[in-house]
């Protein structure tokens, strides 16, 4: 167990802490949200939406809701880029209060920081996707086409986390996740043309800082080893990562239109979850 914020969450330097009342180690991914007195989570924000809700309410209603938070176990409220927090909120004794700083995507680093609070980690050279919310490991020898298939897919509209050197964790509740790395995180690098701001191209909304894995696309250099250009789902392979086990896609590095390729997959995936035919 841990009373200190900056010691479980990766504060600096785009947060302040307010009051530290901070006594959980029991926060995982999935306890993290917006304000919502109805079904409140332990760690809640209140950005601008929920602000204007605030100044709505009387005196009475905002303690009325402090009240509820603390018997709900909430644990850190954290107000988005505002100053003016009510008293009330700043005299609760079980409750810590955070302001972030800047306009950064408070949801995502927490999670992103949640997730690293795990014994199981693991680093692989890669990039990671988000391609219709299955989070896609693409791997392959250098040279294959790994940042540059992903930069195809961020090109189509779809999310990443990373390149290059990611870093996995599980989760509480067995769940793997990628994390964004900490050195040019917002880059890219491709052969023959060097490092990409990723940002810069497609903007900052592309990319998440962590996400949950769902499956592995293998470029590979030898064609005869691959999934086939048919796409037979019945020969998916395995990947087992930090002991769990992922469906594997072989596909030769150089098939054409191989965007749309790992977007049949995911979109493979999804159907799997609702335990439909897809092939």
């Amino acid at each position: 167990m841990t009373n200190h914020l900056e010691s479980y969450f990766n504060l600096s330097p785009n947060f302040e802490v307010i009051t530290n009342n901070f006594q959980s180690d029991e926060i995982q991914q999935n306890e993290i949200g917006y304000l919502n007195p109805v079904c409140p989570k332990k760690i809640q924000i209140i950005d601008k939406r929920e602000m204007a809700y605030l100044e709505k309410l009387t005196t009475e209603s905002i303690q009325t809701l402090a009240d509820h938070l603390v018997t709900a176990d909430c644990k850190v409220l954290i107000f988005s880029n505002i100053t003016n927090i009510h008293n009330i909120f700043l005299n609760m004794d079980t409750i810590s209060i955070i302001r972030s700083t800047s306009n950064v995507n408070i949801k995502t680093i927490i999670e992103s920081d949640l997730n690293k609070h795990t014994n199981k980690e693991a680093s692989i050279h890669g990039a990671f996707a988000i391609v219709y919310n299955q989070g896609i490991l693409i791997t392959g020898e250098p040279g294959a086409g790994k940042s540059s298939l992903l930069m195809e897919l961020v090109k189509k509209g779809h999310l990443w986390v990373a390149d290059d050197a990611l870093f996995f964790n599980l989760s509480k509740d067995n769940i793997a996740y990628c994390n964004a790395n900490d050195v040019m995180p917002h880059h890219i690098h491709i052969r023959n043309l060097g490092l990409i701001d990723m940002n810069s191209m497609y903007g900052k909304c592309k990319q998440v800082f962590s996400h949950s894995l769902a499956a592995n696309i293998h470029l590979s250099n030898d064609k005869h080893k691959t999934s086939g250009e048919d796409l037979a789902f019945d020969s998916i392979k395995n990947l087992t990562l930090l002991s769990q086990k992922f469906p594997k896609w072989i596909f030769y590095k150089n098939t054409k239109n191989l965007s749309s390729i790992v977007e049949i997959c995911a979109q493979h995936l999804i159907a799997k979850q609702w335990d439909l035919n897809f092939c």
